[in-house]
């Protein structure tokens, strides 16, 4: 029988350890919300922003303020240049959206060679040594990693909420995301919309980037790990959902977590492409959708009830 404090320290360090996960979600899901297409290319973005972080901090000896910085500048740059000689064009073409998803995933794949050729194959990290000390709260080991990882979490989610429901800016962003042909009916650009999603999907990515170098080792490979997370956490969340993209990371990260209970720690990827393979069969529309059509049912049911009532009041 599992331990009450060991329960509590892998909960609380899958939580904060999940930050990166519901932040690169986070980003994947906006885009994909606002544009309809599975930008795999911010596969790409991850890479870049490590290996520019960790050669701003641990080459460069830069400020972490000023190569966080520098690196958002770049990233954004990164995803505006894509959006203008890349998805734009396809675009214009009328591309279906597998076109897309072949684009971006080879712009990762060639990216993540790049990466490779230019940074090497062995592992990095954003910091000299990845050992955290830490206090106890309750018998749990707390580090300030996880404290400083909670709360840019949370403050950057707060953030994009306000940003999309407070602000024009966000205003635009929902327009085009719910009906793009009507929004330039009312005189506001999608494509301009869509350079500014792009924009503020670097702030999560760069964030992400920084929180999992600064804990663990990254690989030219790592983006499309994160990226694969990112991706069953959308499908489990429901297309369309960035909360429900954000929570179902959490979820992931939860899973793998406590999957050291059950499987190697070798096996936690397999079991993120296994929970890949039952959303895309079974939760098709995820547990969002599920939740939707259980409502819908419940409520075709209480009326088809009260329809039959009615018809045996008036019989009698």
């Amino acid at each position: 029988m599992m331990d009450v404090t060991v329960f509590l320290q892998i909960a609380w360090s899958s939580i904060a350890g999940s930050s990166f996960y519901v932040l690169v979600a986070v980003a994947f899901a906006l885009y994909l919300k606002v544009t309809t297409y599975w930008n795999f290319a911010q596969a790409a973005q991850i890479g870049i922003a490590f290996y520019l972080l960790y050669a701003l901090v641990r080459v460069l000896a830069w400020p972490a303020w000023a190569a966080l910085g520098a690196t958002f500048v770049v990233v954004a740059g990164f995803g505006l240049a894509l959006e203008a000689w890349g998805m734009r064009v396809l675009r214009r073409r009328n591309s279906p959206h597998l076109t897309y998803f072949i684009f971006t995933f080879m712009v990762a794949q060639f990216a993540g060679f790049l990466l490779m050729l230019l940074g090497g194959t062995e592992p990095r990290s954003l910091v000299a040594s990845l050992f955290m000390p830490g206090f106890l709260v309750a018998g749990v080991s707390v580090t300030a990693w996880d404290v400083e990882a909670i709360i840019v979490t949370l403050v950057l989610l707060g953030g994009i909420a306000l940003l999309l429901s407070g602000t024009a800016a966000g205003e635009r962003i929902l327009a085009v995301s719910d009906n793009r042909q009507l929004a330039e009916f009312y005189g506001i650009s999608a494509e301009r919309t869509y350079m500014l999603a792009s924009i503020v999907c670097a702030v999560p990515i760069v964030a992400g980037v920084w929180l999992f170098g600064t804990r663990t080792t990254f690989l030219p490979t790592t983006g499309l790990d994160l990226l694969l997370i990112a991706t069953v956490a959308t499908i489990l969340g429901g297309v369309g959902s960035v909360i429900g993209a954000g929570v179902a990371a959490l979820a992931l990260g939860l899973m793998r977590g406590f999957s050291v209970f059950v499987v190697p720690s070798i096996w936690e990827n397999a079991l993120v492409y296994f929970a890949l393979v039952l959303a895309v069969v079974f939760l098709p529309r995820g547990f969002g959708g599920l939740w939707t059509s259980l409502l819908a049912r419940r409520r075709a049911a209480r009326m088809s009830q009260a329809a039959a009532t009615a018809r045996a009041s008036e019989a009698a």
